[in-house]
């Protein structure tokens, strides 16, 4: 039987060109192990002095349509700070976003989950 995780469909790659604009006086050198990741799920956790972002791909289980799959891929772990700045560099550039293509509509039966407080396993 094959790997539920190779069962999931893959989203097309991309073509890596870069959007972001540089700071002045900033040089920005991709790592030899870059990688660019698809995500269509996020679990945010948090600790005294972190954030951390897990990113995954959730896909039906062919075998069983009732039921998902989340395959986690990727975690950042940031300082609140940088969190915080995150926030408003996504929110700038979906206000930039939305400005340009129309609004985004978070469907009715989309839910965030409940934050938990003492910021999670």
């Amino acid at each position: 039987m094959p790997n539920e995780q190779e069962q999931l469909p893959r989203p097309p790659k991309s073509n890596g060109a870069d959007t972001v604009k540089q700071p002045e006086g900033a040089t920005f050198v991709r790592a030899a192990e870059f990688k660019s990741n698809y995500a269509n799920y996020a679990r945010v956790n948090f600790s005294p002095f972190e954030v951390s972002i897990l990113f995954g791909h959730a896909g039906v289980i062919p075998e069983q349509q009732d039921r998902i799959a989340i395959e986690m891929t990727t975690r950042v772990i940031m300082d609140v700070i940088e969190a915080k700045l995150l926030i408003q560099m996504l929110t700038n550039t979906i206000t930039a976003f939305e400005d340009k293509y129309g609004q985004v509509a978070i469907p009715d039966d989309v839910k965030l989950p409940l934050v938990d407080k003492t910021g999670g396993a």
